[in-house]
């Protein structure tokens, strides 16, 4: 998150803005990836997951952002199974509620 407060420094309704956004895309994430997934979509599963690795150095979202990279990554590496994508989308979902929960503090913070 700090990244993002020096970013826009004093411009709270700027902050607001942004963590809105990331909120909203972070709620949507699972069901897009399994989108991405079910339909044998990899090629915009990989670069989803690059969108989303900004949204999460923004906030300061670590775990999150090394999963998604791994998971670009090995998309575009052709490491990957289906089945260990699926893995590594299950273990994203892990992480996501305390990141959103993050988000809503500090967006009632702004408010």
């Amino acid at each position: 998150m700090q990244y993002l407060l020096e970013l826009y420094e004093k411009d709270e309704e700027g902050i607001k803005e942004v963590l809105t956004k990331v909120h909203a895309q972070f709620e949507i994430l699972p069901s897009r990836l399994r989108a991405y997934l079910n339909s044998n979509d990899l090629p915009h599963l990989k670069l989803f997951c690059h969108q989303m690795t900004n949204s999460a150095l923004l906030v300061g979202a670590k775990k999150l952002l090394s999963q998604l990279s791994e998971l670009e990554e090995g998309i575009s590496d052709q490491t990957l199974s289906a089945r260990e994508i699926e893995g590594r989308i299950k273990l994203i979902e892990t992480l996501l509620p305390s990141e959103i929960e993050s988000i809503s503090i500090y967006l009632q913070f702004y408010s």
